[in-house]
């Protein structure tokens, strides 16, 4: 009678050991989660992106002036302090430029973020960055980043403290309260509230059912600029942030422009309850925008850059160091981490030279694509797709000009007839 084989205790360890090692291969192969990819974010190359972006161009912890920084040189324009820019300015050019300055002088401010703000909502947004604040004219612009970027810093906002220095200089103690307990918010009391303390006069609420706003002209325009449509709070703000942030927001967030509305611990409680669980209506889909028809009198390059390409294109596209930026401008020499591309709005021979492609060829603005738009038409087009949220996020080229307002339909119809008739100087 045959006896069964066996395995000796060397083959057993051997298969073992290959099941072992099978496993450890498939857990290293297995795709990781966006939760695992978010906790693996690190926080050091986030900061170290954060500079290479150049994020604080605009989000800058103090209103310094340099030769890169958009907001503080358009706030020095705007307080008259002419020595303080990187450029020299005659008093009567300051005051001109006062006249013309708007955008760039209230930026939200990155200090605590971190705190307030769910990690896989910054990742999103800065994936596909979307309007915030209605009453805020320029908007977050999508720079190139991956995925892996956008992990990182968010990491790196959620690690900062606010004595960073990147982000602030003022000092504060761990903000954390213990809460007494509560019960259960209440909508329909949190919307009382809402009314009462005049939130609306701030914010924007899209999709809730509130009474109007009151005395909004008798607010500071800053306030009202950084306030947030409370629409995307329910997706943006980490939850148990919430009550405390609407107790004593400054307390959350030292540089906080939101006042201490002196609420009971209920009162916030209630009012949370209306701002995240409140039923929101759809928005309305954005009317479509049309082109007005060619003008028929006579445009010239000395129209179109007064009303357009001075005013706005130079700040990133300006080879003479007179931008205000003062460097040549990040769509000219490179900048928020895209390639230089020589494409200068100084005069007319700069705009008639054009740009470098990816293979650092020069194009011409000038070039139609398959629709028969020239390009330069083109990108200010997509701008105002950007900003109705109609446009591709996976859409290489980016509207123009880049985070600002689009242009207005009579504007774009200048350019366009500009073209249209030879580009005549």
């Amino acid at each position: 009678m045959t006896r069964p084989a066996t395995s000796s205790p060397r083959q057993l360890s051997s298969l073992l050991l290959a099941l072992f090692a099978l496993w450890v291969s498939a857990c290293s192969e297995r795709a990781l989660t966006f939760g695992e990819r978010l906790e693996a974010g690190d926080p050091v190359r986030g900061f170290q992106r954060m500079m290479a972006l150049q994020c604080a161009r605009c989000h800058s912890p103090r209103p310094a002036v340099d030769r890169t920084q958009c907001l503080g040189c358009h706030t020095a324009i705007a307080e008259g302090r002419a020595a303080a820019l990187p450029l020299r300015a005659e008093m009567e050019t300051l005051e001109g430029w006062q006249s013309r300055i708007w955008h760039y002088r209230e930026v939200p401010s990155l200090v605590g973020v971190g705190r307030l703000l769910k990690r896989e909502w910054l990742v999103q947004f800065l994936l596909e960055p979307h309007d915030l604040r209605p009453r805020l004219s320029e908007s977050m612009p999508r720079l190139p980043l991956s995925e892996q970027d956008a992990l990182d810093i968010a990491s790196a906002l959620a690690a900062a403290q606010p004595t960073d220095p990147y982000f602030a200089d003022r000092a504060i103690a761990d903000f954390r309260r213990p809460l007494p307990p509560l019960t259960a918010g209440d909508r329909a009391r949190g919307r009382a509230l809402f009314e009462d303390r005049g939130c609306g006069t701030c914010h924007a609420f899209t999709g809730a059912v509130v009474a109007p706003p009151l005395h909004a002209d008798r607010l500071e325009a800053r306030k009202l600029q950084l306030a947030v449509d409370l629409r995307h709070t329910r997706h943006r703000f980490i939850e148990e942030e919430v009550v405390p942030w609407l107790l004593d927001p400054s307390h959350r967030k030292p540089d906080a422009v939101m006042p201490n509305l002196d609420l009971t611990y209920q009162e916030a409680r209630d009012l949370a309850a209306f701002v995240i669980d409140e039923p929101l209506e759809a928005t309305a889909p954005p009317e479509p925008i049309a082109r007005l028809p060619l003008l028929e009198r006579r445009v010239t390059y000395t129209e179109v850059n007064e009303r357009i390409f001075g005013r706005t294109c130079v700040h990133c596209h300006d080879d003479t160091g007179l931008g205000l930026l003062g460097d040549g401008g990040p769509g000219n020499v490179g900048g928020f981490g895209f390639p230089a591309r020589g494409l200068s709005f100084a005069d007319y021979e700069s705009v008639l030279s054009g740009y470098l492609d990816d293979a650092g060829q020069r194009r011409s603005l000038f070039e139609r694509d398959a629709d028969d738009v020239p390009l330069l038409v083109r990108v200010l087009l997509l701008r105002r797709d950007e900003e109705a949220s109609l446009s591709d996020p996976q859409e290489p080229q980016r509207g123009m000009p880049l985070s600002l307002p689009a242009v207005t339909a009579e504007e774009l119809q200048l350019v366009e007839s500009w073209i249209a008739q030879g580009r005549p100087r």
